[in-house]
Parts: structure tokens; sequence; C-alpha cells
């Protein structure tokens, strides 16, 4: 599955990145991972990763409204697999 993999590049580049960003409430995608980061960070939401082509992916971060809706905050794309901790933590951190 992509999500898995996605998890996987993750903790091969940093394997405490989930711990530092308070990941939890993973979820395989159809083409990506989601799963919500609360911990000591500027972001407090989802995060979404799916893979576009070859080892490249989008990320989408997104917070759930009052109504239960869907607000995106911010959109990265064509982040190559081996970016992804530095792109995550600077979009999480607020670095």
């Amino acid at each position: 599955m992509i999500g898995e993999t996605i998890r996987n590049q993750i903790r091969l580049l940093d394997k405490l990145a989930f711990t530092s960003w308070g990941a939890k409430k993973f979820v395989n995608t159809k083409n990506g991972l989601q799963f919500y980061v609360g911990g000591l960070t500027d972001f407090k939401g989802h995060v979404h990763i799916t893979l576009t082509t070859g080892d490249y992916y989008n990320i989408e971060l997104y917070k759930v409204t009052r109504n239960f809706g869907m607000k995106v905050v911010s959109t990265t794309e064509f982040v190559l697999n081996t970016q992804l901790v530095e792109v995550l933590d600077k979009l999480i951190f607020g670095e």
C-alpha cells in the first residue's frame, strides 16, 4: 500500500518524526497517507500526503470546520520522497 510506503520512507529519514509531530489517527487512503498532528507544533490538524508521479508527493494540511467540513490550509506539490521530513517539519512547526 502507498500509505505504508510513505510511513516507512518517513521513518527511514527520521525515526522520531511522527513522535515529534504528535502524529496519530493514521489512515491509508487510495493514493497516500492521512494523519492528525497535535503535538507541540504551530499547526494542529490533518496532513494528507498523496503520491503524484514517480517519487514525488503532494502534501495538504487541512482543518475540520465547525460544520465538519474540511478547509485546506496549505498545499505543497511535487515533494521528493527524500525531502518529506524536511518539508513536513517546515509546514508543521512553521519554520
